[in-house]
């Protein structure tokens, strides 16, 4: 036999493919709770280093962009809408929460490049840190904005209907954490994706009820509101700050009629973005 026969008779290599289903994939996640814990801790770290005021600027931040904003609605724009600068925090935190949880998936596994490369573990893990360090950011915004209300609204009571605030968390944790991972897994190979993302947040902003409320658009449209409004609020974003604001500052649970939709909307972007993470996953190490 030539030794060109014998190299050829080598074993046939085949191309590895990420086989692990979704289900399997998050009891792996849960195995490794303490990667995640600390992925955690270290994002939170990292984002105060060297900060005298530390996690404060969380709380801090979204106070001076609501005393910026509402002076701009109130007094440059004329709007008139009761206890406007409690429902501009409350749209605040939640876009803040969408936003920063978006952007900061978008380069997790380059900016883990080091981790990715040299030892195995479950990639997910990076995008879903992403996104619970982001959420306890948020819970920490919430006791800011309960806080103002008990001061600024004086004859304010929370009631039972606040509870929903737990669920409508989980939808919009569950679309962030699938958005998340479409956005890792695409922008690991096409850099131009966090621009483009920047930019389209930057639209959103102020396409959505975050300085003002879906009300107010209500009135602008006037008589075709009946028709304009529901096409509004096909928006995720802006259905699920209008929940917060309606079960917080209305006392009533959320309409169902639109949080349904956004609800499996959620349940779909999770399964479709963790599905594509997992197929991109091997082919990471030589992307970055």
């Amino acid at each position: 036999m030539s030794s060109g026969e014998q190299a050829t008779s080598g074993p046939v290599l085949r191309p590895v493919r990420y086989t692990m289903g979704i289900g399997a994939s998050l009891v792996e996640v849960a195995g490794r709770w303490d990667l995640v814990r600390a992925l955690v801790q270290r994002d939170l770290a990292v984002r105060y280093r060297k900060s005298v005021l530390g996690v404060f600027w969380s709380l801090l931040t979204p106070l001076l962009q609501m005393a910026i904003l509402t002076f701009v609605m109130k007094y440059a724009l004329g709007v008139t809408e009761p206890n406007l600068s409690v429902k501009i925090l409350a749209g605040l935190i939640a876009w803040a929460y969408f936003e920063n949880s978006l952007l900061d998936c978008a380069d997790c596994i380059i900016n883990n490049r080091d981790l990715v490369k040299k030892i195995y573990f479950p990639r997910p893990a990076l995008p879903l840190s992403v996104v619970l360090g982001n959420t306890i950011h948020f819970g920490l915004s919430f006791v800011v904005l309960m806080l103002w209300l008990l001061l600024w609204v004086p004859d304010y009571r929370p009631t039972l209907q606040a509870l929903w605030v737990l669920p409508l968390l989980v939808i919009q944790g569950l679309m962030l954490a699938g958005a998340g991972m479409l956005l890792a897994a695409t922008h690991t190979f096409y850099h131009d994706i966090k621009f483009v993302l920047a930019q389209l947040l930057r639209v959103l902003f102020f396409v959505t009820p975050v300085m003002y409320t879906a009300e107010t658009i209500r009135v602008k449209l006037g008589a075709a509101a009946n028709w304009l409004a529901p096409t509004y609020m096909y928006n995720p974003m802006a259905t699920i700050i209008e929940s917060y604001r309606r079960v917080l500052f209305e006392h009533q649970r959320p309409e169902m009629v639109l949080l349904l939709p956004v609800a499996a909307f959620a349940v779909v972007i999770f399964l479709v973005g963790y599905r594509v993470f997992l197929r991109a996953s091997w082919s990471f190490p030589e992307a970055i």
